[in-house]
């Protein structure tokens, strides 16, 4: 006799303990759940793809700057050897003192004497900063080729992600449209049985009027992000199959 109530009460406590949402489940909201992950990674796909067009659109920019600079650097060291070459074979024909010793310790020479010495003083140090702009020069010309060849080898690399990138946007739009697919199947299955029109059952609430692009669609907003040509991105793609 106390059987029956007790199995009662288990069935009783095992319908209160179980989920709403698993209760309630329907295939058509598995469908959906299926389709709205499909949907979510091709999402995620568009954004790693727009971001690698955006970062190599930057490298782009980069590169053609320090290709610039690399061209002003090098005719700049040219032209800092050649005066310095010049101003070492006018020293070393000089060949000593640019005042004579006779006219240094001439006191009616005082005033010529020592406007002589502040010209080789000038001079000197005139020779001292273009060696020292020399080395600088050289030193940034050496600093900006080995960034440029850094920055080559990593846009190859970006080349080979971009094209990977798109392979797998492709992917994530083929699965979401499956996922479509089957949604629409199932709202179909239910509709002839239960007579309701299932026909609106795989679209995506987006707040638009109607969507230009039939199916799964991908797109973020890439507005004004950093194209190839030092240009910006004037709109927004969509990615469909």
């Amino acid at each position: 006799m106390l059987r029956r109530p007790l199995a009662l009460i288990s069935l009783t406590l095992a319908a209160a303990l179980t989920p709403h949402g698993a209760a309630s489940a329907t295939p058509i909201d598995d469908a959906r759940r299926d389709r709205d992950k499909a949907q979510a990674a091709a999402v995620a796909a568009a954004q790693r793809y727009v971001d690698a067009l955006s970062e190599q659109a930057r490298q782009e920019t980069e590169i053609a700057r320090l290709e610039r600079e690399i061209l002003i650097l090098r005719a700049r060291a040219a032209e800092v050897r050649r005066i310095v070459r010049e101003r070492a074979v006018d020293l070393y024909k000089q060949g000593g003192p640019s005042v004579p010793v006779a006219e240094m310790i001439d006191t009616k020479h005082a005033i010529e004497v020592a406007r002589a010495l502040n010209l080789s003083s000038n001079a000197a140090a005139a020779d001292r900063e273009l060696a020292a702009e020399l080395t600088r020069t050289a030193e940034k010309l050496t600093r900006d080729e080995a960034r440029l060849r850094e920055l080559k080898a990593f846009q190859d690399q970006l080349v080979q992600q971009l094209v990977a990138q798109r392979a797998a946007l492709d992917r994530a739009l083929a699965d979401a449209s499956v996922a479509l697919e089957h949604i629409e199947a199932v709202a179909a299955s239910q509709a002839e049985v239960t007579g309701i029109d299932g026909a609106a059952a795989g679209r995506v609430a987006t707040g638009a009027a109607l969507c230009p692009v039939a199916g799964p669609v991908a797109f973020v907003n890439d507005w004004g992000a950093p194209r190839s040509g030092g240009r910006t991105h004037q709109g927004n793609d969509m990615f469909a199959q």
